[in-house]
């Protein structure tokens, strides 16, 4: 990974991506183009001429207006004043310089900072869970799908990054190519039809098979013409996607990893969905695919998933919470000084979650600071919560607009109040809950309270 720091920024050439404070930055194309040709090659405050930069960033004849553009991007994204300006400054007519040094980050493995929680999969910043094991022993068979659940944060999604890695690392590799399909983006708008959404969900498997948009479109019409039923239509596509003149890696298995598979519970036609799927188990043609299903909602808490015989034939994986070596790794990781008591009531505060603990560390790594620290700065009855207030307040918004729709059987101040001892509801009103991380069930079913104690001590002291 090559780092450069410069200013109040570090540029991440591996990554094409600019930090400050170790959250990226807006900036993309041609700006950022330019910004890494100053770095890497006018670090020494020389003047670059336009026609170094046609000739070097573009490489053929453009107009000077379409390169002062691309400064005057540069320039926006780094905050930079025209008139005093701190990073580039305009040399006449010829050109311009950069006016602060620049250091690299020579031998770094990873990060200068540890990443922001819900940033992207940093494998350096990522421990080893059990759960890794037994997904990747689903993978070895076909006809078993893997569902992958727990609620926002318990880092499903660097779990199956990190299992899909190693699974096409093994010796011989278990798996070839994966596809990546968001059930979200195929739901929202939700579709008129059965078969406009399982149309929707054809294009997104081309999209992620790398296929550029034209060629996908045509493929999708050609495989949509026929007069016959969606789901065959999809099953013909998925077909020929596994077959080895589509496929990369003949011979090995394909990954289709649908995330975001709860989005799927207010969907008019979630049975379909998933009665499509379980005859793909046993579908002997489709005997080289693999899927993974990520979701944040339990698979029998499903609205009607009970009625769909998908879940019977499933490897369920909970990794809702993390452990204690976990949680210390973690915080090594972080450089972050820390006891393992400490750990414990981090962990304890916030039911395990991978996300509220990255976000405590982080908070930690930041300013400095010992976890105990952290701890100390959390005082609820002083409605002080230091290192959580920003998500707190994120997450008491988004429920905010969710009692909006009425959705609700009572406010939802009221309703989480009373959920912190233990609450019956529905399931059309739980799986609401579940989804957005507030609320887990109980032993008693169709009860539920209030997920971990960090959210008990907020909701509580909020005006009902």
């Amino acid at each position: 990974m090559a780092l450069f720091a410069f200013g109040d920024f570090v540029l991440d050439t591996a990554e094409k991506r600019v930090l400050r404070d170790n959250r990226p930055i807006e900036i993309a194309g041609q700006p950022l183009a330019v910004l890494c040709y100053f770095i890497e090659h006018a670090a020494d405050g020389r003047v670059v001429t336009k026609d170094e930069l046609r000739t070097q960033i573009w490489g053929c004849k453009v107009e000077d207006v379409t390169i002062r553009s691309s400064l005057s991007g540069l320039r926006e994204a780094l905050g930079d004043a025209g008139n005093r300006p701190r990073y580039l400054q305009t040399h006449g007519k010829e050109g311009w310089r950069l006016l602060v040094p620049v250091f690299p980050q020579s031998g770094q493995t990873r990060s200068i900072m540890p990443p922001a929680p819900g940033g992207a999969y940093d494998p350096a910043y990522s421990v080893q869970r059990s759960e890794e094991e037994k997904t990747v022993g689903a993978l070895r068979s076909s006809g078993l799908t893997v569902v992958i659940f727990g609620p926002p944060g318990s880092g499903k999604r660097t779990l199956i990054e990190r299992t899909l890695e190693r699974a096409a690392q093994e010796s011989p590799a278990l798996i070839g190519r994966t596809l990546h399909v968001s059930v979200r983006s195929a739901v929202e708008p939700p579709a008129a039809s059965l078969d406009a959404l399982l149309r929707e969900i054809g294009r997104l498997l081309l999209q992620a098979s790398g296929r550029p948009e034209k060629e996908s479109l045509r493929t999708l019409d050609s495989f949509w013409s026929p007069p016959i039923l969606a789901k065959e239509k999809l099953r013909e596509l998925m077909m020929h996607l596994l077959s080895p003149q589509s496929s990369p890696s003949p011979g090995l298995p394909t990954v289709l990893v649908l995330y975001d598979v709860e989005r799927l519970a207010s969907c008019p036609f979630q049975d379909d969905v998933f009665s499509m799927l379980r005859a793909w188990q046993e579908d002997r043609f489709l005997e080289s695919l693999r899927l993974v299903l990520e979701t944040t909602i339990p698979p029998r808490l499903f609205p009607l998933g009970g009625n769909s015989p998908l879940w019977t034939k499933v490897n369920r994986i909970d990794v809702s919470r993390i452990k204690l070596k976990q949680l210390t790794q973690l915080a090594d990781l972080h450089g972050v000084q820390f006891s393992q008591s400490a750990c414990e009531r981090l962990g304890e505060l916030v039911g395990w979650n991978v996300y509220l603990c990255r976000v405590a560390l982080f908070h930690a790594a930041v300013h400095r600071m010992p976890l105990d620290g952290v701890l100390v700065q959390y005082q609820p009855k002083q409605q002080e919560y230091g290192a959580f207030t920003d998500h707190l307040e994120d997450l008491s918004h988004e429920l905010d607009r969710l009692d909006a729709t009425g959705v609700f059987p009572k406010p939802i101040g009221v309703l989480l109040k009373e959920a912190a001892d233990g609450v019956s509801l529905p399931i059309e009103t739980a799986w609401r809950l579940m989804r957005k991380g507030v609320v887990a069930e109980t032993e008693t079913r169709n009860r539920y309270r209030i997920l971990r104690p960090l959210y008990a001590d907020y909701f509580n002291s909020q005006p009902s």
